[in-house]
């Protein structure tokens, strides 16, 4: 098996993550009013991306040069975390995507989990309070926007309370019961096609 082959494959597992997560970062970080708005903009990204890949492809028939020229704007990105000092802790699944198809996806997926904080939200459901706070404070000081320091803090308590109360009272799903039901096994079987 090729190096080519590998890279691949590896950027083919990946990307439907790529997909999924992208979307649930973004929903996190905006209000509820601009949700949908969004989620449509990183769709423009996208669409953008294989725009300029079209053009590319045009001008250089060589596919190797093309992923090369291609992978470019992402190597670019990996030696910039590399050089960077700033380190803020983060989770391996938290990822954010440059839409292209390129063969450094997974080392610039990793030094994207170095540059984005994690999800307040994400915080807060799992208990660490305190860094959910951390991380919203600066989100409002590069926003040049003032907080109530307490009202923030007990805001994030109240969320933390009530979702560990409703994470008590939520009931448990296991996969098969995603094939169950005749009318939920025909949604999960035109999902799995769709995908």
């Amino acid at each position: 098996m090729s190096f080519f082959t590998f890279l691949r494959f590896g950027t083919a597992a990946s990307v439907t993550g790529f997909f999924v997560c992208h979307y649930v970062y973004i929903l996190e970080l905006v209000g509820p009013s601009y949700r949908t708005m969004g989620a449509k903009v990183m769709d423009f990204f996208w669409v953008t991306g294989a725009a300029v890949m079209a053009l590319l492809a045009y001008f250089i028939r060589d596919w190797r040069t093309l992923l090369l020229v291609a992978s470019f704007p992402r190597f670019c990105f990996f030696l910039l975390w590399t050089s960077s000092s700033l380190v803020i802790e983060c989770k391996p699944h938290i990822t954010y995507t440059l839409e292209s198809t390129d063969e450094i996806s997974l080392a610039s997926l990793y030094g994207s989990v170095r540059v984005l904080p994690e999800s307040a939200r994400w915080l807060v459901v799992n208990g660490q309070v305190e860094k959910a706070y951390n991380v919203l404070k600066n989100f409002a000081e590069k926003s040049a926007v003032s907080i109530d320091s307490e009202s923030l803090k007990d805001s994030l308590a109240k969320c933390y309370h009530g979702e560990a109360e409703s994470e008590a009272n939520k009931i448990r799903h296991k996969p098969l019961d995603l094939l169950r039901t005749p009318r939920m096994r025909k949604r999960t079987l035109i999902l799995w096609f769709n995908w």
